[in-house]
């Protein structure tokens, strides 16, 4: 409602209050309570005679509570309206008798709504009139009350935009009922509006909306102002680290909360600004075929803020890249260059205090991500990952470092497993111990997920698909892997299922080694080709099978298959030809 239309229902409420009063000037029986509301309709109509001038010079766009209130006030003058004009004639028997039947009950209650609207009209003229917050009127809700006062009072530039900003941000952190009322009662644009506009008010206005958007349908309403585009742009121009800081996390929320959105703050060139973040301070060491330099002005910070401070910043923009990347296959192109991978590399190397761990697992989100996306994607992994570039290297160290280091946490382990595991294909075989030998000592690792993601990581480096499968499985051999594999495929393990997979893939790619062969592997195929794991996967069934087929031809145990009992030695395997 603009304020034209706004006008023009005052008047409207106005008729209205003078037709109560001529009603209860009208009225014949009940003349004391007829008095009471004609005046309380008096003194309304003398409220809405001073909010005309309030709203004609008001410089705010904010009328929504306006709208509420003469919602309200309207409702209650049409209740009293047929109740005084019931109390007009003497001469109608049956209605006098119904008005005595009724009217004592229904006048209080005309009488109190009527109250309760003035009380709530007064108000909000006075807080219109000078922008200052009042104590609010029992009828109203405290936190709508709050609401309105601090929306109004960002719109009409009055007091401390800061703390109006951070009221709302308050009131957000109640519940909620309360994070859609705010939303509901126009909140969203002035709060976006404060980031453009007042400096001073960013860091609390972007809390706002970071508190706001923890819901899609909120966030959708943010988006539908503008939002990511002025957040954008916020963060390209702010020099604050506090406020980028927030900015960041409701990027996150944001882009993880909308399908979508990850893409527009991508296409606003948020990559490569969260990269650039990240690398404050960091000495980046480039070879030859160093990447140019970033497109973009980025901001200069702040230098006299805590260290704490940037930190926090970095921790959150990686965090921020890590949802932008997941939930956008553009934006893991964008990051999946050379200096992105040096910056997270040496992030992952120098980053060593315990309150720096989160960036840490953060960066090895990052490179989890880009190393699964490149997984099946060739010409992301051929462009992205190649042996020879000095990031690749730089990525590859770090990795290996991770997954050697004891101190490296169960989290940390695993996300530089799976990203070791996903790179398999690029690794020739020179390199086949080097980066196979860390993998295989974590088949023992009984930190929770970190056995089974080492053997789903050595899985890809055997399978028939990697093309230097057999050396990798000879290296898995040779760093002494058997063993400890055996033990993963005792029941109720974990890893049993991707660990009977792996002893496939070995048994198919080195079905002659000595070591295969005296760990009984033959047998130990045979046995898991009749258990319940293999009844539920008919693919691992028949990779079993071709492990058998594969061992049969070259074992030296044949002997002893007779001697398990629950492997059927009348399965005629001169069906399948031997791989």
């Amino acid at each position: 409602m603009d304020r034209k239309q706004l006008e023009d229902r005052l008047r409207l409420s106005l008729k209205l209050s003078h037709a109560v009063r001529d009603a209860a000037e009208a009225a014949e029986t009940f003349r004391s309570q007829c008095n009471q509301v004609k005046l309380l309709s008096v003194s309304i109509s003398r409220a809405l005679f001073r909010a005309v001038p309030v709203v004609a010079s008001s410089g705010t766009a904010y009328l929504r509570p306006f709208h509420r209130i003469l919602s309200s006030l309207d409702a209650s003058l049409s209740r009293s309206l047929p109740l005084l004009r019931r109390c007009r004639s003497r001469r109608r028997p049956l209605l006098r008798l119904l008005v005595s039947f009724s009217a004592p009950s229904a006048f209080p209650r005309s009488l109190s709504l009527l109250s309760a609207s003035l009380a709530e009209l007064s108000w909000l003229i006075d807080v219109y009139s000078d922008g200052r917050a009042r104590e609010e009127p029992n009828s109203i809700d405290t936190v709508l009350a709050r609401v309105w006062t601090n929306v109004a009072a960002i719109e009409m530039g009055v007091g401390d935009p800061a703390e109006s900003a951070t009221a709302l941000a308050e009131v957000a952190l109640l519940g909620p009922r309360n994070k859609d009322l705010v939303v509901e009662e126009g909140g969203v644009p002035p709060l976006l509006g404060l980031l453009v506009t007042v400096e001073s008010a960013s860091t609390a206005a972007a809390t706002a909306l970071y508190n706001l958007s923890d819901d899609a349908d909120r966030v959708s309403v943010i988006a539908m102002h503008g939002g990511v585009q002025i957040i954008a742009k916020k963060m390209f121009e702010s020099s604050s680290m506090r406020t980028q800081s927030v900015l960041a996390s409701l990027v996150s929320r944001m882009a993880g909360g909308v399908p979508g959105l990850a893409e527009e703050f991508g296409r606003e060139g948020l990559t490569e600004l969260l990269i650039h973040f990240l690398s404050m301070d960091l000495e980046l060491e480039m070879d030859s075929n160093r990447s140019p330099s970033l497109q973009w002005e980025f901001p200069e910070m702040m230098g006299e803020e805590n260290p704490k401070t940037e930190v926090k910043l970095k921790i959150d923009c990686a965090e921020a890249l890590c949802v932008l990347i997941r939930h956008s296959d553009s934006n893991c192109r964008q990051v999946a260059n050379p200096q992105a991978l040096l910056c997270l590399a040496k992030i992952i190397e120098t980053e060593k205090a315990e309150e720096d761990e989160k960036l840490k697992v953060n960066c090895l989100s990052i490179l989890a991500l880009i190393a699964v996306a490149s997984e099946d994607n060739h010409e992301l992994r051929r462009v992205t990952f190649k042996m020879s570039s000095f990031a690749t290297k730089a990525i590859v160290e770090q990795l290996l470092h991770v997954i050697e280091a004891f101190i490296s946490s169960p989290e940390s382990m695993i996300l530089a497993i799976r990203s070791l595991g996903s790179l398999a294909r690029i690794f020739p075989t020179k390199e086949s111990l080097r980066v196979v030998k860390p993998l295989v000592h974590r088949l023992g690792d009984r930190a929770p997920g970190v056995a089974v993601e080492a053997v789903v990581a050595l899985c890809k480096f055997t399978s028939p698909e990697n093309f230097n499968c057999v050396e990798h499985s000879k290296a898995i051999i040779d760093s002494e892997g058997v063993v400890p594999l055996m033990r993963l495929l005792r029941p109720g393990e974990p890893a049993q299922v991707p660990a009977l997979t792996l002893l496939c893939y070995l048994a198919i790619n080195v079905s002659g080694s000595e070591t295969l062969e005296r760990v009984r592997t033959l047998n130990t195929l045979q046995v898991a080709y009749r258990s319940s794991a293999t009844v539920r996967s008919p693919q691992l069934k028949e990779l079993i099978m071709k492990a058998i087929l594969k061992m049969r031809g070259n074992s030296r145990e044949l002997m002893y298959s007779s001697q398990v009992s629950n492997f059927d030695p009348s399965f005629d395997f001169r069906m399948y030809s031997v791989i």
